[in-house]
């Protein structure tokens, strides 16, 4: 099975009273691209601005789809519901808190290790 599938085969859905399948989890799909010259014994490999020939690049592309946060309210709830509401609701805290801090101009302290999400997107975010 291919990632996306497995991706898709884990991801948790519920109804909520604003979407009938709504995206319990948050899911994040990072693609990492690297490229490296490549020497051939007849091809000369061209040296990058700064005249290294030996140049690596590496970019990452990160889709992001963020559960939406909900209200706890006066709903009678189970305690799964009740777990993913905690999970969901203080991920989005606390990269709300990161984004905020980092608009602010902070770059240290951050509390990217508050989360599993700012964590997987520190990097994304600037840290």
């Amino acid at each position: 099975r291919g990632v996306l599938a497995r991706g898709h085969a884990n991801r948790k859905v519920r109804e909520t009273a604003f979407n009938e399948a709504s995206s319990r989890s948050h899911t994040i799909m990072q693609v990492t691209v690297t490229t490296m010259p490549v020497r051939t014994p007849d091809a000369h490999t061209p040296a990058d601005e700064t005249g290294d020939v030996r140049a690596v690049r590496s970019s990452k592309l990160s889709l992001v789809d963020l559960a939406g946060s909900e209200r706890w309210g006066m709903k009678s709830l189970d305690h799964t519901t009740r777990g993913e509401m905690t999970a969901i609701n203080k991920s989005l805290t606390t990269l709300g808190r990161v984004v905020a801090l980092l608009a602010k101009g902070k770059t240290e302290g951050l509390p990217f290790r508050e989360s599993k999400l700012t964590r997987l997107l520190q990097d994304s975010l600037g840290a």
